[in-house]
């Protein structure tokens, strides 16, 4: 009797997504150094990710940082989520997706990419 191989196509690792990416924004950008930086930022720039354990009011907490300037936190509602992958390894970068900058409001908004690898 012959042996059938089966196969599911969604595995096979010509099929695998290794990129994914997701769109977000910073929270609490007016409470830390982004009057600094608002005006030297641009869409495409690099940004890091760093884990704040330490944050109180959220365990997931992720700091968004600009050359060394703490902007602000990536928004609650994704924070679990990547921080989750943060934690297993996996590989996470960060880009300035748009600057959505009122020039009387510097504080209006920063939406960022993250993308993640290894998926």
């Amino acid at each position: 009797m012959r042996q059938l191989k089966i196969e599911n196509p969604i595995l096979r690792k010509e099929n695998r997504l290794y990129n994914m990416s997701l769109l977000t924004e910073v929270s609490d950008l007016r409470y830390y150094d982004m009057i600094y930086v608002y005006h030297k930022i641009k869409a495409g720039e690099e940004l890091e990710l760093q884990r704040d354990r330490s944050a109180l009011f959220n365990p997931y907490a992720i700091e968004v940082i600009y050359k060394g300037y703490k902007l602000g936190y990536v928004s609650e509602r994704n924070s679990r989520m990547i921080a989750m992958q943060m934690d297993q390894g996996k590989k996470v970068k960060c880009q300035v997706n748009r600057t959505a900058f009122n020039p009387h409001n510097p504080m209006s908004g920063l939406d960022i990419e993250i993308k993640y690898e290894g998926f």
